[in-house]
């Protein structure tokens, strides 16, 4: 009999532990706060999805423990990555600085190829379903993956859940700070629709 797997976030890692999982023979249920899976990827790129780079490196990433990406890196390289998305005929356009795209410019194509896949292989995804109460979850199924994002960008559903869900299992976590803002100026000669 299959295990049960639920996962608790439908954005970019969600959907594809999802694939796996089910890809794995798990029976996979998805559970999504938002009335629509991946919003953040549709804005991703402007819109575009920058899907990827080909150049990833550790040196790419601020980290406090170096050898946990390292080790995810090298475990699914961009290569295998690029390998997944020809198989399931989402074709990547890679530009010449490493970024990764799909042909289709549209974020919308990345989120359609990924939800169809994932529903061609069982999996279930609820949307509209915020949980509150992950030791519950944790009781009804027979593993629980926490895939919530961080709180970047509150407006597409970013929140500390999963933060909050590590706490109740005795984790700690490093406080976050935001890395990419945008500029918010009060000065009367630098105006946004002004062109110089």
């Amino acid at each position: 009999m299959s295990k049960e797997v639920s996962i608790v976030g439908a954005g970019a890692s969600g959907i594809f532990s999802a694939i796996l999982c089910a890809k794995a023979g798990l029976n996979v249920t998805v559970y999504e706060q938002n009335t629509k899976i991946a919003k953040k990827i549709l804005v991703s790129g402007n819109g575009r999805c920058n899907i990827s780079n080909k150049n990833l490196s550790s040196s790419d990433f601020y980290s406090q423990n170096p050898s946990f990406v390292e080790f995810a890196l090298q475990s699914f390289p961009f290569n295998s990555f690029e390998k997944f998305c020809n198989e399931i005929g989402l074709f990547l356009n890679v530009l010449d600085d490493g970024r990764a795209y799909p042909h289709s410019n549209e974020a919308k194509s990345v989120v359609k190829i990924f939800e169809d896949y994932a529903l061609s292989l069982g999996v279930v995804f609820h949307t509209n379903t915020d949980i509150t109460d992950i030791k519950k979850l944790l009781k009804e199924s027979d593993a629980v993956i926490v895939a919530t994002g961080s709180r970047a960008g509150e407006h597409l559903g970013g929140n500390a859940d999963g933060e909050e869900f590590a706490k109740e299992f005795g984790h700690t976590s490093i406080p976050a700070y935001p890395s990419l803002v945008q500029l918010h100026l009060n000065f009367k000669h630098c105006k946004k629709d002004e062109v110089e």
